[in-house]
């Protein structure tokens, strides 16, 4: 998982290592403000997708926002906003 800003500098880069039926979590804290997240599951190509806006000021909620990253059994990805990421110090 790869996330990039509007000028495709590296926010965020991991790698995840998931078998069926779990996931992985506790992503570390990044800076800047995300645009786009690219995705690679298996050896595949990755595929990008808009970050998400979250709006979770608005929802009165202290939170820098994120993103939840799901693969069906069909592996469709599925994409999802969060509000329980904390600002990073």
């Amino acid at each position: 998982m790869t996330v990039t800003n509007d000028s495709e500098n590296v926010l965020y880069r991991r790698e995840f290592d998931v078998a069926g039926e779990q996931s992985e979590e506790d992503t570390e804290p990044f800076t800047g403000s995300p645009t786009t997240l690219s995705v690679t599951v298996d050896d595949g190509n990755p595929t990008e997708h808009s970050w998400p806006e979250t709006n979770c000021e608005e929802q009165g909620k202290k939170s820098a926002g994120g993103i939840s990253v799901y693969q069906t059994h069909e592996g469709e990805l599925l994409i999802e906003p969060t509000c329980d990421t904390n600002y990073a110090e």
